[in-house]
């Protein structure tokens, strides 16, 4: 019970604990991948300005990673990962996306 509370109070903490678990990293290969992007989405360049629902903090940068093999490619912000999230990592479907939007 105590720790069910203790995650509700503090869900960016085991959202990232849990994050560096699944995809084998630690928090200092997390803070390194941060810096060397500058803090920045590594699509967009721009700073991660979403906000957690219940804590109102503005978010971590997501872990991307190959649905296929696991590989980390690096930290996205919300958008962009949910943006690549719908396109389910398919390069030909963005390639029509992109030549959609050029068209």
């Amino acid at each position: 019970k105590y720790l069910r509370e203790y995650r509700k109070l503090n869900p960016e903490w085991f959202q990232k604990n849990d994050a560096f678990k699944k995809y084998g990293l630690t928090g200092e290969q997390y803070d390194e991948m941060f810096l060397r992007q500058n803090n920045r989405c590594a699509i967009c360049n721009k700073e991660e300005d979403h906000k957690h629902h219940s804590t109102g903090k503005v978010r971590k940068l997501a872990i991307d990673h190959c649905h296929k093999t696991g590989k980390v490619r690096g930290l996205l912000c919300t958008s962009c990962n949910h943006g690549l999230g719908r396109f389910k990592d398919d390069v030909e479907l963005l390639r029509k996306a992109i030549d959609y939007l050029t068209n």
